[in-house]
């Protein structure tokens, strides 16, 4: 199982905006992105890491267990640049 860090990025931000279009915002990039990155994400997961009912966001309890991974390593990386 291989994911980027693009893809990390993307859920962390989406989990803590609880939005795409936020998550978009925050990252500079358009919301299609963050929805195909995600996607993306949850395919090579093997999961569904949110509930998207109109434009809430809600993540799923496979979200929960890896946002605390997600976060931690971003944050590693964000220490490197």
């Amino acid at each position: 199982m291989n994911f980027s860090l693009e893809q990390l990025q993307s859920f962390v931000a989406v989990y803590e905006n609880g939005s795409f279009s936020e998550a978009a915002i925050k990252l500079g990039k358009h919301r299609t992105t963050i929805g195909q990155v995600i996607t993306n994400l949850e395919d090579v997961l093997a999961v569904d890491l949110f509930e998207r009912v109109g434009r809430r966001t809600i993540p799923s309890k496979d979200a929960q267990l890896l946002y605390h991974y997600a976060k931690l390593t971003t944050a590693q990386a964000q220490a490197f640049d």
